[in-house]
């Protein structure tokens, strides 16, 4: 389920870029930001929870709040039967 959930974000991942990163302000900031994604599935695949945290060595506070409030990322993955918990890390940009 890891693996497929990492799937999912990578496919986002322009989207979330386009959005998130250029329009957040970082000039001057971070090059790049490590986030940890954990997010919850019901049993059907459906996303039913997501926390995000930012990497504290390269802070990126206004990305991780635009990706929050970003529509069109939720995620679902193939039923897994029950209730699951999924933890992701990523790079970003």
């Amino acid at each position: 389920m890891t693996e497929e959930t990492k799937a999912k974000f990578e496919t986002l991942r322009a989207h979330i870029v386009s959005r998130c990163w250029r329009s957040g302000g970082f000039r001057g900031g971070p090059s790049s930001t490590n986030l940890t994604f954990s997010v919850a599935f019901d049993a059907q695949g459906h996303e039913i929870a997501r926390g995000i945290t930012e990497d504290r060595s390269a802070p990126a506070a206004e990305f991780v709040g635009c990706l929050r409030g970003l529509e069109g990322t939720t995620l679902s993955i193939a039923p897994p039967g029950a209730n699951v918990g999924v933890t992701v890390q990523m790079t970003f940009p």
